[in-house]
């Protein structure tokens, strides 16, 4: 679970809803305001204190307009704890978990993960520059759903993992992951016991013990958004302590892809 110094820090820093109103406007209009609609540079306070309204079209701009927060309906100081959660907690934490923890329903924690999964990927695509290699293995005894009647359940899937390089010089790799048999299932053999192919690199191994001990099962659509969450905190390894922040950053830099069904 969630480190105690993390708790401790979220208490002092976010006491209330403002707190957290004014670290996303920090972070929103860092670099200086620009509207939207005119390119206007110039702004007056809006509807409230966190709004910024052009001073030349007189568009008001919410503080979560075009961020991956976008109408978002829970409270940012539970928002701020549930992405602290999915980030710093080692072995992941469910939705089902996240749900019991911070009080909502599970497909409310199930999108808020999809919006932070989107900011992981964009994070991710943003960092990377030229991809130096790809290693083509196998992921045995992973659990699929929602392929179909009769194709669902433990499974073999084919895996491409990718190195690039990356702004910071450092190395990042994502893996992606694909159905092996579309139609079929593709045998796990660790269940007959016979199985004697070889994963060649660690992080696929891990990727599908992460996945299997804390989400279970997962649809093929969204095992690409489970990949990013998982590589982000594996490219982000060395600068723990500032991953929240990177995540946050993310988020109110991009636009969500789409709208996860209705605002978590």
């Amino acid at each position: 679970m969630l480190k105690q110094s993390i708790f401790q820090k979220f208490n002092r820093d976010f006491q209330n809803e403002d707190d957290c109103r004014q670290f996303l406007f920090d972070i929103k209009w860092e670099g200086g305001f620009v509207c939207r609609r005119c390119s206007h540079t110039k702004f007056w306070k809006g509807r409230t204190e966190f709004h910024a309204r052009c001073k030349n079209c007189d568009y008001d701009e919410s503080l979560t307009a075009n961020t991956i927060f976008h109408k978002i309906q829970i409270p940012l100081m539970k928002a701020f704890a549930m992405s602290a959660h999915i980030v710093n907690c080692r072995n992941g934490i469910s939705a089902l978990d996240l749900a019991r923890l911070y009080g909502v329903d599970e497909k409310t924690a199930a999108r808020f993960r999809l919006r932070c999964q989107d900011a992981m990927q964009a994070w991710f695509l943003d960092e990377v520059r030229e991809k130096e290699n790809e290693k083509h293995s196998t992921m045995d005894g992973i659990t699929l759903m929602h392929r179909g009647e009769n194709l669902n359940g433990l499974q073999k899937m084919d895996v491409t993992l990718e190195q690039y390089s990356a702004n910071d010089g450092l190395k990042m790799v994502i893996s992606k992951s694909t159905v092996s048999m579309p139609g079929a299932i593709a045998p796990c053999e660790l269940m007959a016991g016979s199985y004697v192919g070889e994963i060649k690199d660690i992080r696929i191994w891990n990727f599908r013990k992460w996945m299997e001990g804390t989400h279970h099962h997962c649809s093929p659509a969204y095992i690409g958004k489970y990949e990013h969450e998982f590589y982000f905190r594996f490219n982000n390894r060395h600068r723990l302590k500032e991953i929240w922040h990177i995540l946050i950053r993310s988020i109110m830099r991009h636009k969500p892809p789409i709208l996860h069904g209705q605002a978590a």
